[in-house]
């Protein structure tokens, strides 16, 4: 492996893209696809974001192919796995390529669909509304003014509904969570964005102990029992 030095040096920014690419595919928040209410409109945008990943990752190991040289790479696997390699791998690798270009083109191609999707989404903000031109006021007036005790005694009268709570913001499990400072509990928030401000200035990440108000389409009960929030806005109020 040693005996080519120059060659090393010009794989090292390629493995160091790899070793970026992994990080970024160990850490992707699968949660939204994993919990989320509707699995199959999420599941769109989880493959956008993955196939760039993927897609660079098979172009890198055909970039260390090429830059070390078949040969040469075909020697350090037989070192590594202590197995001996069939070839120098032209055809897995020109394979690899095809599989490259078919997953750029579906991420072109998808563009198109996963738009769609993400209008549909924003489609459902408000029930019988046309909410393509929506601002966040018009949508908070639409929504209605309810409690945790409002909700806590006829759950059902508001499943559905677009509605807007306020209360104080916890972080538990990393979920947002809504206290409402009486025995009803708590009531847990789906949202993906981040908080602003009373004036509509985004603040940022949402944390413990904030407090302010959260709008979104109240859902009912998840598969496991607790009562969530499909928010499209969490806002702070500073100055409580």
């Amino acid at each position: 492996m040693y005996q080519h030095p120059v060659r090393i040096v010009l794989c090292i920014p390629i493995i160091i893209y790899m070793i970026y690419l992994l990080y970024l595919l160990f850490t992707y928040n699968f949660n939204n696809l994993l919990h989320g209410q509707n699995f199959w409109a999420t599941l769109p945008m989880v493959i956008r974001d993955l196939i760039p990943i993927f897609t660079g990752l098979i172009l890198s190991d055909i970039g260390l192919w090429l830059f070390y040289g078949p040969k040469n790479y075909k020697q350090v696997k037989e070192n590594v796995t202590k197995k001996s390699q069939k070839g120098y791998g032209i055809a897995s690798h020109i394979l690899a390529l095809i599989v490259a270009l078919v997953l750029m083109s579906c991420a072109s191609d998808g563009n198109e669909d996963v738009n769609y999707v993400e209008r549909e989404l924003s489609s459902e903000i408000a029930n019988d509304e046309p909410s393509n031109n929506m601002t966040m006021e018009d949508y908070i007036n639409l929504c209605q003014e309810v409690t945790g005790e409002d909700i806590a005694r006829n759950p059902e009268a508001f499943v559905g509904k677009d509605i807007i709570l306020e209360g104080e913001f916890d972080i538990l499990a990393g979920e947002i969570v809504m206290n409402w400072f009486t025995d009803s509990g708590i009531i847990g928030i789906k949202y993906n964005g981040k908080a602003v401000d009373m004036q509509g200035n985004v603040i940022g990440n949402v944390m413990t102990g904030d407090y302010g108000y959260v709008a979104g389409r109240y859902e009912g009960e998840d598969d496991w029992g607790h009562k969530y929030i499909n928010a499209q806005i969490i806002i702070l109020d500073r100055a409580e």
